[in-house]
């Protein structure tokens, strides 16, 4: 038997906006200091820039899996 954390269903309107607000606002920062980090990373290994995103966006993109059982 799983038990449920948040009870999604719930949520008013006004909670889900919030909470998506905020996941919004964690994604521009996180994105924003990503492409910081990716440059920085590509200025000191001599790859292109692309490359280095490249690499970054499946580690990222890979993350998720990870944490699977």
């Amino acid at each position: 038997m799983t038990l449920p954390i948040v009870d999604l269903d719930s949520w008013t309107l006004s909670q889900s906006i919030v909470v998506f607000s905020v996941c919004a606002l964690v994604i521009a920062i996180a994105g924003t200091r990503i492409t910081r980090v990716v440059d920085q990373l590509a200025d000191r290994t001599g790859l292109g820039e692309a490359t280095a995103g490249a690499v970054l966006l499946g580690a990222a993109t890979s993350l998720s899996g990870s944490c699977s059982r």
